[in-house]
Formats: structure tokens, C-alpha cells, sequence
């Protein structure tokens, strides 16, 4: 009985948190409309921005530095690493990361410069409904 409410519990905080994103990013847009029309959604829209930034990173970070601990996961069995080795692959990583992220800016910035210039509507300038008049 002790072993099925530590299942159920975990995996229902698996579940929470595997949603959570899904969750915060549906509200804002929900919300997205309605923070337009009043001063008071515009705190709710800006604590569920807050919301989201944060349960995203933290699952970021959680998958990329928290390792797996079932068997299912591993194709062979870990080995020992001394720190130096794992400081110099975590700064790899890190440079490669970021080398990437840094590429991705400067593409959203070019077609963020192309979209203005062609006088296309921005994602997000619009809501649903106005986009919906369209069709």
C-alpha cells in the first residue's frame, strides 16, 4: 500500500510537471485578448509570463543536468568521470549551446528586420478573432 502511494504520487508530479508548460502557455493565450481591454489582466498576463519563463527553464535545466535513474534509459552502464573531465564537457556544451543560441538570435533578427520591411503582421499584433475576420 506504501509502494502504490509513492507510485501514484510520483507519478502524478511527473504528470504536473511534464504539463505545466503546456498549461501556462495556454493561458497566456487566453489571456492574451483580455490584456489588451483592462489593467488588471495585464498583471495576471505578466505573472503567467513570470510562470512560464520559470517552469520552462527548469525543465530545461532539470533534463539537461539531472540524468535518468531508470533502466530503461541506459543502453550500457555509467561510468566514472573525474570533475576536470565533466567541467570541460559541461563547458563544451555550453559553448556549443551557446554558439547556437546566438545564431538563432541573429536569424529571428534578420526575418524580424524582413517582416518589417515587407510590411507583414507581426505574430501576436493580431488576436484570433481579427485573423479570423480574414478567412
Amino acid at each position: 500500500a506504501n509502494r502504490s502511494c509513492a507510485w501514484a504520487f510520483r507519478t502524478s508530479a511527473r504528470i504536473l510537471c511534464w504539463t505545466s508548460p503546456v498549461l501556462t502557455y495556454t493561458a497566456l493565450r487566453l489571456t492574451t485578448e483580455a490584456r489588451e481591454k483592462s489593467e488588471m489582466h495585464n498583471s495576471l498576463y505578466t505573472v503567467l509570463l513570470i510562470a512560464h519563463f520559470g517552469l520552462t527553464i527548469v525543465g530545461l535545466i532539470f533534463q539537461l543536468l539531472v540524468p535518468s535513474r531508470t533502466s530503461r534509459d541506459k543502453l550500457w552502464p555509467t561510468t566514472g568521470v573525474a570533475w576536470q573531465e565533466r567541467c570541460v564537457r559541461y563547458v563544451f556544451w555550453f559553448v556549443v549551446l551557446g554558439a547556437k543560441f546566438l545564431l538563432a538570435t541573429y536569424i529571428f533578427e534578420a526575418v524580424h528586420t524582413a517582416m518589417l520591411e515587407l510590411d507583414i503582421a507581426m505574430p501576436g499584433q493580431q488576436s484570433y478573432w481579427e485573423m479570423y475576420q480574414f478567412i
